[in-house]
């Protein structure tokens, strides 16, 4: 219950219900319940396989964002070592 409340403050605080409205909390609250059932059901094994996936593809975005933004992280960290060294 506990992780649920917290999603779904997480869930309305980032503006989504807010953008797709409350038909989108109807929708949340059924895909938590589905997911509940399916994480007491599988193996321990399909959970953390699942996990790793997630966050393998939680990689590509931060990869893409590294790629585009490179030149100014690299500006960005050459000032702020010049600035440390001074």
């Amino acid at each position: 219950m506990g992780s649920f409340l917290q999603a779904l403050e997480n869930f309305f605080n980032a503006g989504t219900g807010f953008l797709f409205g409350s038909k989108s909390l109807v929708i949340f609250r059924a895909l938590h319940v589905l997911m509940t059932f399916i994480g007491c059901v599988v193996s321990a094994q399909v959970l953390w396989d699942a996990a790793d996936f997630c966050n393998g593809v939680m990689c590509i975005p931060n990869l893409f964002s590294l790629i585009i933004f490179s030149r100014i992280i690299a500006l960005d960290t050459r000032k702020y070592i010049d600035g440390r060294a001074a």
